[in-house]
C-alpha cells in the first residue's frame, strides 16, 4: 500500500499568518498583499464595548434601586431611545460619528 505523498501538495509561494493583531498574507515575488486586523482582535473590542454598555446599565439599575428601593425601568426606555436615534441619524445622514 502505497501513502500519498502530502507534503507535495503545499506551497512555498504563499504565507499566511493568522495573528491575533494582523493577518497577513504574503506572496513570493509580490510581497505583502494584504495586512488588516484579524478578526479575533476586531471581535475582543466588540465585546469589551458591549460588555462596557451592558455594565452601565446595570450600574444605573442597581443604584436606583440601592437608594429607592424601587426598580425603575426608565433606564431601559432611555437606552433603547439613544440607540434608536442613533440609528436614524446613521440612516439619514450615513456618518457613523455624527450618530
Amino acid at each position: 500500500m502505497r501513502l500519498p505523498n502530502w507534503l507535495s501538495l503545499s506551497s512555498s509561494d504563499l504565507a499566511i499568518d493568522l495573528g491575533t493583531a494582523n493577518t497577513v498574507v504574503y506572496v513570493r515575488d509580490q510581497g505583502i498583499v494584504l495586512a488588516e486586523p484579524s478578526v479575533v482582535a476586531i471581535q475582543t473590542i466588540n465585546g469589551l464595548v458591549a460588555g462596557m454598555i451592558l455594565a452601565l446599565v446595570a450600574s444605573g439599575l442597581t443604584l436606583i434601586f440601592g437608594i429607592m428601593d424601587v426598580v425603575n425601568f426608565a433606564h431601559g426606555e432611555l437606552f433603547m431611545l439613544g440607540a434608536y436615534i442613533g440609528v436614524v441619524v446613521l440612516g439619514a445622514s450615513g456618518s457613523f460619528w455624527a450618530a
